[in-house]
């Protein structure tokens, strides 16, 4: 069936008579040079596309000399090394410690299925450890370093993987309990480049809360070729052991042949340094990011960003375009995904992105949305609903939780997510909120996305979290938390009575508490739990009085 946005186009094909030309078509001129002439211009010593001969096994053959002389990461190097000390890793140098740690694992008993668990900061050391253990045919298991150290043991507990590669710091936690290799350094292992094999990566593992899932990768790298930024530049803000960072960044980046930039920890006068000093052409993460570096005075007048992309929490409705009118050649980019569904199940950028700056994007031709009532019932375009999704890039399954795989999935195979969204006339999805992070005022739902984007709207805003706070009369109320842009200023008082006309009366904040920084989990996610818990504490503190008497705020409606 033709899709509805098609319908009032032109034909995609005329007849044939429509495709005769109306003038003589010319001969080619003669070519001044012939293909050996451009060839051997093209591939001269020094070029990118010098060729030498290589006997590959027992073969002569001619391949690329200067294949791997890429960058790949621009990385921190740990201490002793000073702060500003920073690495410089090309495809090749990769390419063989990957290769060498691989031949190593295969000496170990790592082989197809065997599960390796890998750990630590964004490094090197992280990069080349996961190569290797995919090179080997192994599954790597990635671990959150930023857990507590009881967590991360029940995490090793449950997947049982046949040793652990990790840094220095998870190495001393780890110690004694599992077979725990350490990368720092892991120069000492000998050159072992003699194996050659062809491997795929079909499956890696990745963590939610408690659990751990496994899920292919192959369709995201092919969704998100389109938004690899064409300098081959991008900063890395987030985690690799996260789905975002491993998947939508590393992958890609191995896929297009791009250039990495790592960060010790997120911080925007050390973003924008790095911006200019490695030539970064995409930045992105979560939308606070590219807020941050939308907002910042440190950023030349002069730099020019190619690409944003962004995922993972609501954005603020005028980000794409405040990031255009900054950058008018730029393309936003955003989607939605979760760890189960391999970062990345819709998608768009660009013009379409623009015109809708509440979407999320259609499917991928491998992926499937619908949403349903409470009874299961799928409804019609533009009704709310429990959001389900199927399709290649999820997960088999929680591994060792059959009992929450069980409970996640439908009759189907679709896959339960707990957002709340809609989907339009056009296929775009459109996400409500999270059905746990709903806010019920007086048997109101409220969906604190609604809350946040007309707080975001204020320019004065550059964060902004909406918990419920406990009233006797309406069971809940809204609590608000906000950081400020910088050089913003601005009373808690100020920012909830510039989003009251934007919202409807039951959404309006009772509370408003404005923040230094807002906390964050090591994927640049806000952490709901300790901010609900500031703001309820300021909440009894005040004795629960609201920002104003509700029957001011019915008079000026």
């Amino acid at each position: 069936m033709l899709h509805p946005a098609l319908k009032a186009t032109r034909p995609l094909l005329r007849p044939a008579a429509a495709l005769r030309p109306t003038v003589p078509l010319l001969r080619p001129a003669k070519p001044l040079l012939g293909v050996d002439e451009c060839d051997r211009l093209l591939t001269y010593p020094g070029s990118p596309f010098e060729t030498e001969r290589v006997n590959v096994n027992g073969r002569d053959l001619r391949v690329w000399k200067n294949w791997g002389q890429k960058q790949l990461l621009s990385t921190p190097i740990a201490a002793p090394e000073p702060f500003e000390a920073r690495e410089a890793v090309t495809f090749a140098d990769a390419y063989e410690k990957a290769v060498n740690l691989a031949a190593v694992l295969t000496e170990h008993g790592i082989g197809a299925g065997t599960r390796v668990a890998v750990g630590g900061v964004n490094s090197t050391g992280w990069v080349v450890s996961f190569l290797a253990v995919c090179l080997a045919g192994g599954v790597p298991v990635l671990l959150n370093n930023g857990l507590h150290v009881d967590a991360q043991r029940h995490c090793l507990q449950l997947t049982k993987p046949h040793l652990t590669l990790v840094d220095d710091k998870l190495a001393a936690q780890l110690a004694g309990k599992w077979e725990t290799w350490c990368w720092s350094p892991i120069d000492h292992l000998q050159d072992r480049t003699g194996i050659t094999a062809l491997h795929i990566i079909h499956s890696a593992p990745y963590q939610t809360a408690r659990h751990k899932l496994r899920e292919g990768v192959d369709p995201v790298v092919a969704a998100e070729k389109a938004i690899a930024p064409r300098d081959g530049s991008a900063l890395l803000s987030i985690p690799l052991f996260h789905v975002q960072g491993c998947l939508s960044w590393l992958i890609l980046a191995l896929h297009n042949g791009s250039k990495l930039v790592f960060m010790r920890h997120w911080s925007v006068p050390m973003a924008v340094k790095l911006m200019v000093e490695e030539s970064v052409g995409k930045i992105g993460g979560v939308p606070a990011v590219a807020t941050a570096i939308l907002q910042s005075p440190l950023v030349p007048k002069d730099y020019q960003l190619e690409t944003v992309a962004y995922g993972g929490a609501t954005p603020p409705t005028d980000l794409a375009k405040n990031l255009v009118e900054r950058w008018p050649k730029l393309i936003p980019a955003t989607g939605w995904g979760m760890t189960e569904t391999s970062g990345f199940h819709t998608g768009f950028l660009g013009q379409e992105y623009l015109d809708k700056p509440h979407g999320a994007g259609q499917v991928l031709p491998v992926t499937e949305l619908k949403v349903v009532d409470a009874a299961g019932n799928e409804v019609p375009p533009g009704e709310t609903g429990t959001l389900l999704c199927r399709g290649q890039t999820l997960m088999k399954e929680y591994v060792g939780n059959a009992k929450a795989t069980s409970e996640s999935f439908r009759e189907g195979g679709w896959f339960d997510t707990g957002d709340i969204a809609f989907i339009d006339e056009f296929g775009d999805l459109h996400l409500v909120d999270r059905a746990k992070e709903i806010i019920v005022r007086g048997g109101e739902n409220i969906a604190s996305a609604e809350v946040e984007r007309a707080l975001l709207s204020d320019p004065r805003v550059a964060e902004a979290c909406a918990v419920p706070v406990p009233c006797e009369v309406m069971s809940e109320r809204v609590g608000v938390a906000v950081t400020l842009a910088p050089g913003a200023e601005a009373t808690p008082r100020e920012i909830a009575e510039t989003a009251w006309p934007k919202l409807r009366y039951c959404a309006r904040p009772d509370i408003a508490v404005i923040v230094d920084k807002m906390p964050w989990t090591p994927s640049q996610k806000v952490v709901r739990g300790d901010v609900k818990k500031l703001v309820q504490e300021e909440w009894e503190r005040i004795g629960r009085k609201p920002l104003v008497d509700s029957r001011d705020a019915r008079a000026r409606m």
